[in-house]
């Protein structure tokens, strides 16, 4: 005798199976139809609920004839609300659906693993000589060695790559064109920022000029040993602004672990997805982690 368990989980996926079949390049579709017959539920109860949930503001404002890749998050409501409580995480598993929590998680992770790359690369000293010499000022050449040397396409596609592998999902091309269309679009509306990026390696390409001893090198840090000079003979006034930014102690700094949870907590309150005056916030929020990264190293 089967349970209800196996029950929802053979419905779901008989429906992931007409998912994966009607997919047309990034996006698919079900028929209401199909659904309403799949989950034995009338079209008028359909529509009671689709009403009901409009009145709240859970519901999009038209009435669909159709589930699409666009519309999966009504589709996800509907089922739970149909008592399949494990939609959502199945469809998720299976790369079809992310929520606005999944999006920012992937979001931070995509920011950690990116930095951290960035930051135990191979420098290449011909190419910071060059960078060096064309530009008057260090962190300009260090924006202009990022921006030569990192291939911004390959790193989208190695953190989704491993996002894919770590969380478990489903890898096809669905659930990569959306998680690359989600970074894509954070760099599009200046959220994330390839030149706040590049900063970030802004001491591992100084002390490699040092250790080089490549032309100007003796002057790249004059300014900000003044800086710091007026500041925490103990923390780098930089790192202490990121930590306030990030609402976190200077005294004791914070474990990795900690860092990681606090920004990922401030991302989901500020970020314009869920918080439409949030934008100019929450790029400093990324920004901030930048600066505890590269200064305290928390590789993903």
């Amino acid at each position: 005798m089967t349970t209800r368990t196996e029950q929802d989980s053979a419905l779901i996926q008989e429906l992931l199976d007409e998912i994966e079949s009607s997919i047309v390049d990034h996006d698919w579709k079900l028929t209401l139809d199909y659904v309403l017959s799949l989950l034995n539920l009338s079209r008028e109860d359909y529509y009671r609920y689709v009403y009901a949930e409009q009145e709240i503001g859970n519901w999009s404002d038209h009435m669909p004839d159709a589930f699409s890749a666009e519309s999966v998050s009504d589709l996800v409501a509907l089922l739970q609300h149909q008592g399949l409580r494990r939609a959502g995480e199945l469809l998720h598993r299976a790369g079809y659906y992310f929520s606005e929590e999944h999006l920012l998680n992937w979001l931070e992770f995509f920011h950690s693993v990116t930095l951290s790359r960035m930051q135990s690369h191979a420098v290449d000293a011909e190419l910071l000589e060059t960078a060096m010499a064309g530009c008057q000022r260090f962190i300009a050449a260090v924006e202009f060695y990022g921006h030569c040397h990192f291939d911004e396409r390959e790193y989208i596609n190695f953190a989704t790559n491993l996002y894919l592998e770590r969380a478990r999902i489903e890898d096809h091309s669905l659930s990569r064109e959306i998680l690359g269309g989600f970074i894509r679009r954070e760099f599009h509306q200046r959220n994330l920022i390839w030149e706040h990026l590049y900063r970030t390696i802004y001491g591992t390409l100084r002390d490699a000029a040092v250790r080089l001893e490549l032309p100007g090198a003796d002057q790249i840090d004059s300014a900000e040993r003044s800086r710091q000079a007026a500041g925490s003979a103990d923390i780098a006034p930089e790192l202490a602004g990121a930590l306030r930014t990030l609402e976190l102690p200077t005294e004791p700094l914070p474990e990795p672990e900690a860092v990681k949870k606090q920004y990922r907590q401030m991302l989901k309150r500020f970020h314009p997805d869920v918080n439409p005056g949030g934008q100019e916030k929450t790029r400093d929020l990324i920004d901030a982690y930048g600066v505890v990264v590269s200064h305290l190293g928390l590789a993903e």
